[in-house]
């Protein structure tokens, strides 16, 4: 009788992806941002409530987040960090999008005028732009003409640093419009009317 071989493959570490272990990976993104970042840490720890940073005893859940963010390139080891990893520039990004998220809605409060951002970053870079638009919009910014996008609120306070971290300081300009000629559309957009802010 012939023999038969049999072939045994390593099974992967991670089988499945379970919602606990998705929350994992944000929780674990934004503990190294806190880390890594002083402003984006003290706006995070003023204005967001509820968010469990890591605990001394962490499931099975955390290990396979931390192996997914690892194979995603969001994160790194690192021996001068004290958690053992860092954040990449990817997984930066990545933290600073699940940050946004987490913000709570404005206040109704609008003092008459619009927060304006306008951009140009050429095609090379649109790696870049797409990342700007997804947290201008995160920020509840309204695409108003191509890269012009506008806001009855001002943006967070880390936006500056934002743009200066993603080399978008030059490619961009933050306005603070007094008037517009037609704005009806827009107070309608974020549910402002005039007779609420008349002086």
């Amino acid at each position: 009788m012939a023999s038969v071989k049999y072939q045994y493959r390593r099974a992967p570490l991670v089988k499945t992806v379970t919602g606990e272990a998705l929350a994992w990976g944000k929780v674990i993104l934004l503990d190294l941002l806190k880390l890594t970042d002083e402003l984006l840490y003290t706006y995070f720890s003023t204005k967001y409530k509820g968010v469990a940073w890591l605990p001394k005893r962490r499931p099975l859940e955390y290990y396979q987040a931390r192996y997914r963010l690892v194979r995603a390139n969001l994160i790194k080891k690192s021996v001068s960090s004290p958690k053992g990893y860092a954040l990449t520039t990817q997984g930066r990004n990545r933290a600073i999008e699940i940050l946004l998220q987490l913000r709570p809605k404005q206040t109704p409060h609008w003092d008459g005028r619009w927060r304006v951002v306008i951009f140009d970053v050429p095609e090379q870079r649109r790696h870049d732009r797409h990342f700007l638009r997804r947290q201008l919009k995160a920020m509840d910014f309204q695409l108003l003409h191509k890269s012009v996008w506008v806001s009855p609120y001002d943006p967070p306070p880390f936006f500056h640093k934002l743009l200066s971290a993603s080399k978008l300081l030059n490619n961009s300009r933050v306005l603070l419009v007094e008037s517009m000629d037609y704005d009806r559309d827009l107070r309608r957009h974020f549910g402002l009317t005039l007779k609420r802010f008349k002086k």
